[in-house]
C-alpha cells in the first residue's frame, strides 16, 4: 500500500483461500473487519469502526449462471487512507 499520502483502492477476491490471512496478517485489518468482509451472506449496511467505516453493498450480476434477482455483494472497509474491497462475483 502507498506510504506517500496517495489514497489506495484494493480489491481482493473473497473466495481466496489466504484472503483471511492476508487481510489480517499482511494488512493489519481487524480480525472482526477480515471476517465481515469475507462472510458468505451479507446484508446491505454501514457500521462506524473508530474512524473507519465498513460498508456493504448489492448490486446485479450480469455473468451467466446465476438466476434472474441474483445479487452479487460487495464488501468495503474504507479508512483515511483508502478502501479495501471484497467480493466473490462479478458485478
Amino acid at each position: 500500500l502507498p506510504t506517500d499520502g496517495r489514497i489506495y483502492w484494493l480489491h481482493i477476491n473473497a473466495s481466496h483461500p489466504d484472503a483471511r490471512h492476508f487481510l489480517i496478517d499482511t494488512l493489519g485489518l481487524p480480525e472482526h473487519a477480515a471476517i465481515s468482509l469475507l462472510r458468505d451472506e451479507i446484508r446491505p449496511r454501514y457500521a462506524e469502526v473508530g474512524e473507519d467505516s465498513m460498508i456493504f453493498l448489492r448490486g446485479i450480476t450480469f455473468i451467466p449462471g446465476p438466476e434472474p434477482g441474483d445479487l452479487a455483494s460487495l464488501r468495503l472497509w474504507v479508512t483515511p487512507q483508502g478502501i479495501i474491497s471484497a467480493g466473490r462475483r462479478k458485478s
